[in-house]
């Protein structure tokens, strides 16, 4: 009597799940793992400070020279009045950029 042949499923399981398959795949899932696991590492400081919005806050006040007065300097008071306002403009858009990122980052913390 012939003994009754596999069943096409079966043969294949057998082949799929057989050592010379299996630990290529498993040392492949490792690689893949750890690399996803160092990015993880390197970019996790930078993703949860983007969240917080501290990114956002930056300026570059801390760049630019400071305008100097002095005392008997030859300015006119349309001068000295564009340039406060050009101050106060710079710290309201400054303060709109801080709340702006306050809000995103309560958002994404939700």
């Amino acid at each position: 009597m012939r003994k009754p042949s596999q069943s096409f499923g079966r043969r294949v399981r057998r082949l799929l799940l057989s050592p010379p398959v299996i630990i290529p795949l498993a040392a492949i899932a490792v690689v893949v793992i750890g690399f996803f696991d160092l990015l993880l590492d390197r970019f996790s400081g930078r993703i949860d400070n983007l969240l917080k919005g501290e990114v956002f806050t930056r300026s570059a006040g801390i760049y630019a020279a400071p305008k100097q007065l002095h005392v008997g300097q030859a300015i006119s008071q349309d001068q000295l009045l564009e340039f406060f306002e050009r101050v106060r403009a710079t710290l309201r858009k400054r303060n709109r950029q801080t709340k702006l990122a306050a809000l995103y980052g309560q958002q994404w913390r939700r």
